[in-house]
């Protein structure tokens, strides 16, 4: 993760600009197309943005979004159940966000990404917009959603940085040792 980002501000940010999208896009879009539709459609939307966020924030090419994208907007038009693509759009979030900001042992990438998605889909559905037709509740979900994933960077990103000091502190160490050499002290 690039360091001169503030990760955790910027995602609640992300998450209450999500949230005041989703309540605009569902009430215009709700007359339009059947609600679980919009949901879906949103909800695809808000993820996509949120992995071009972060593909700023690793400076890496957004293209790299390009196939979970097409995968997710692909089940938010199937139709399929609220449940079925729940668990994708979290699993695309989950991919992205493990290729895209942290080099891990697979096993522990897998093990982090399930508990966060786990408890971020837990207070999205606590709202429930796919059966209570409520665009203020989806975008209260949406923000708690993102309030809970920002606090991936709180609780698993240190390990990150504290490797950055390390390295720091081993390329100070390197370079006084080549000047202390160059001097002959």
């Amino acid at each position: 993760m690039n360091e001169g980002k503030n990760p955790v501000r910027n995602t609640v940010i992300y998450g209450l600009g999500a949230g005041m999208f989703a309540l605009a896009a569902s009430l215009a879009a709700a007359p339009h197309l059947r609600w679980s539709t919009t949901i879906a459609l949103i909800f695809a939307t808000v993820i996509l943005g949120y992995g071009i966020l972060l593909c700023r924030w690793t400076t890496q090419e957004p293209g790299r979004l390009f196939f979970p994208g097409l995968l997710l907007l692909s089940a938010a038009l199937a139709g399929t159940s609220s449940q079925i693509f729940t668990l994708m759009a979290l699993a695309v979030l989950a991919w992205t966000r493990s290729s895209l900001c942290y080099s891990r042992p697979a096993l522990s990438a897998v093990i982090v990404e399930a508990v966060m998605c786990g408890i971020s889909a837990g207070f999205f559905y606590f709202f429930s917009p796919f059966s209570s037709y409520d665009t203020l509740s989806l975008a209260v979900g949406i923000w708690l959603f993102f309030l809970i994933q920002s606090l991936y960077f709180l609780l698993f990103e240190k390990t990150d940085r504290e490797d950055n000091r390390k390295n720091s502190f081993t390329r100070a160490q390197r370079v006084a040792e080549k000047i202390i050499a160059a001097d002959g002290i």
